[in-house]
């Protein structure tokens, strides 16, 4: 995706430099293993994002990134310096640097993409199971993932941090933003629906491990499923 290479590649390489073990070996495949942005978090794995560094013995580099079914691959040549290694490509050269078993990039202040010699995979998301009653859902729950479009990130770093307190016939959400929005409930046939008078209905689920589920609907061909546990 020429976007994430465009990105990567005008990185603000003001890291400072750090201790580089003279034998260790570079060369090879090292894949992104986390990203941060900000304030945000995230395995790519978990939003379908894909990004692999190789270093090959001759000197020569491959930048390849991949989001969904679109790949693009960049050209370039590495050199080992006592920072860590320069990657240059298209006349514009990036810093990784060794951070324990694994390289670092540095965003100049805005963030990090840190790569490992495996590659990460999704956490699979719980499985829905129906519920015997009401009675499975009663309680205080807070918000753990939120997943959209085959994106999954935390609750926090979509910025859908909440609360929800489920009673008989009614729940209540709190979002810290504004008054808590109060909602009737109804059971049926495994399902507990909450009608909420902007969103509408939300359906709410249980999950198999130990959790519950609410689809809210944002249009006819967009869900957005955010996956809760139970609050202490």
């Amino acid at each position: 995706m020429k976007k994430l290479l465009s990105v990567f590649m005008i990185l603000a390489m003001l890291f400072a430099p750090c201790a580089w073990a003279e034998d260790a070996d570079v060369t090879g495949e090292w894949y992104m293993v986390q990203a941060i942005m900000g304030e945000m978090t995230f395995n790519p794995a978990e939003v379908g994002m894909d990004m692999t560094a190789i270093f090959n013995a001759d000197g020569t580099a491959s930048m390849i990134s991949a989001f969904g079914e679109e790949t693009d691959t960049a050209e370039g040549t590495w050199t080992r310096t006592e920072a860590g290694v320069e990657v240059t490509i298209s006349e514009s050269t990036t810093l990784f640097v060794m951070d324990g078993d694994q390289l670092k990039t540095d965003m100049g202040g805005e963030g990090a993409f840190i790569f490992g010699r495996e590659k990460p995979e999704a956490t699979p998301l719980p499985g829905v199971i129906a519920a015997q009653s009401e009675d499975a859902f009663l309680g205080k729950w807070s918000s753990s993932l939120v997943s959209m479009m085959g994106m999954t990130v935390s609750a926090e770093a979509a910025n859908m941090a909440m609360t929800l307190i489920v009673e008989p016939g009614k729940a209540t959400m709190n979002t810290g933003d504004g008054e808590p929005e109060e909602m009737v409930s109804a059971f049926a046939d495994g399902v507990l629906v909450l009608t909420e008078k902007t969103m509408g209905e939300i359906k709410m689920q249980l999950t198999d491990d130990g959790g519950v589920c609410m689809e809210v609907r944002l249009g006819e061909d967009s869900v957005m499923t955010i996956y809760l546990v139970k609050a202490e």
